[in-house]
C-alpha cells in the first residue's frame, strides 16, 4: 500500500494500454475513463517532447483554476497521475510524486507481486468541537 500525502486529493496508476492498475479518486469518478485520459495526456506530452528534441518525458503538470494534475511515467510500464488543489506548493508535490513513482516502480519490477498495488489517501483528522 502506498499512502499519499494530504495535498494529494486523488491519484491513479494506469497501464500503457490505458487501464487503471490502482486508483484512489474522490467522488468516485469512472477510473477507466480517467486512466484513458491520463494516458492520452502523457502520450501527447511524450510525443511533443520527442518531436521538438527536448529529451525524455519526466512529468507533465496541468494547471487549472480548481487544481493541478501531475502525470509521471513509470519506467515505460505505466503512468502515475496525482490530483491536487490549486494552492499547493509545486516543488514539494513534485518531489512527493517522484518518491511515489519510485515506490510504484519497485512494486512493478517484481515478477510475481504477492499483493496488488493500492493507493490510500491520507485522511485529515477531524477534531470534535467542544461546543
Amino acid at each position: 500500500m502506498i499512502e499519499l500525502p494530504e495535498e494529494i486529493e486523488g491519484a491513479i496508476i494506469c497501464s500503457l494500454e490505458g487501464s487503471p492498475i490502482s486508483a484512489e479518486i474522490l467522488k468516485r469518478k469512472d477510473e477507466h475513463k480517467i486512466a484513458a485520459m491520463m494516458l492520452a495526456l502523457g502520450s501527447v506530452a511524450k510525443t511533443a517532447i520527442k518531436e521538438v528534441k527536448q529529451g525524455k518525458f519526466k512529468f507533465l503538470r496541468v494547471r487549472a483554476k480548481g487544481g493541478n494534475i501531475f502525470i509521471l511515467p513509470i519506467s515505460n510500464k505505466a503512468l502515475f497521475a496525482a490530483f491536487t488543489k490549486a494552492n499547493v506548493d509545486f516543488e514539494s508535490i513534485y518531489l512527493e510524486c517522484k518518491m511515489i513513482r519510485k515506490k510504484i516502480d519497485k512494486l512493478l519490477q517484481k515478477k510475481h507481486p504477492i499483493k496488488p498495488i493500492t493507493l490510500k489517501l491520507k485522511k485529515a483528522e477531524v477534531i470534535a468541537s467542544p461546543y
